[in-house]
């Protein structure tokens, strides 16, 4: 899929091009304010706000979390929030990894690092809280009560990590038809969300 956003817009970085299939791989064009004003006819509300959410919940082991902040480094983007999840399935390497991600989040210098997992709490978190600015939850729903508190709309927020971070996604999209292009998004995933409390 990756590919085919790229065959589309291979005129653009491949910073950007991450960015387009992650926020909508099925995207046919993409311009700024003007030129889908001027170009196409098209216009914002007055007033409306939007966060623009980055979601690369999917899959998260070391490797593509190494990868994501890279990306937040260089994008441009005047107020970026990090929601980091847990990285499972590590092992004894838990805590190492885990140690590792700090510094990583530490590198990207962002406004605010919103955690959530036991692991980001136990190892991560003790890291980061005397350094910068970040929350640690437990739970996903608890995240998602601080993000709707604190977010004003000019954030661009960027998700990576496991524990159904895609669920506080849909829950702060403003076209909840657009869950169908998040990830884990069939019966089987929805099934565990619901053991999770998250419906």
């Amino acid at each position: 899929q990756y590919l085919r956003v790229m065959s589309r817009f291979h005129h653009y970085s491949v910073n950007n091009v991450m960015l387009i299939h992650m926020q909508k791989p099925d995207a046919t064009q993409v311009a700024g304010f003007n030129k889908w004003r001027d170009q196409f006819g098209r216009h914002v509300k007055r007033g409306e706000k939007g966060i623009k959410i980055i979601d690369s919940s999917y899959n998260a082991h070391i490797i593509s979390m190494t990868t994501v902040l890279d990306m937040v480094k260089v994008l441009h983007a005047p107020h970026k929030w990090l929601v980091i999840g847990d990285i499972i399935d590590q092992g004894r390497l838990e805590g190492e990894e885990h140690e590792k991600l700090a510094q990583l989040l530490l590198d990207t210098k962002v406004e605010n690092i919103v955690l959530i997992g036991r692991r980001t709490k136990k190892y991560t978190y003790p890291l980061l809280k005397d350094k910068t600015k970040v929350q640690s939850f437990d739970k996903p729903q608890q995240a998602l009560k601080y993000l709707e508190k604190n977010l004003t709309g000019k954030e661009t927020v960027i998700f990576k990590g496991s524990q159904y971070l895609e669920w506080i996604v849909e829950k702060l999209l403003a076209h909840p038809e657009d869950v169908s292009n998040l990830a884990r998004q069939d019966e089987a995933h929805r099934r565990r969300r619901a053991s999770w409390g998250l419906e």
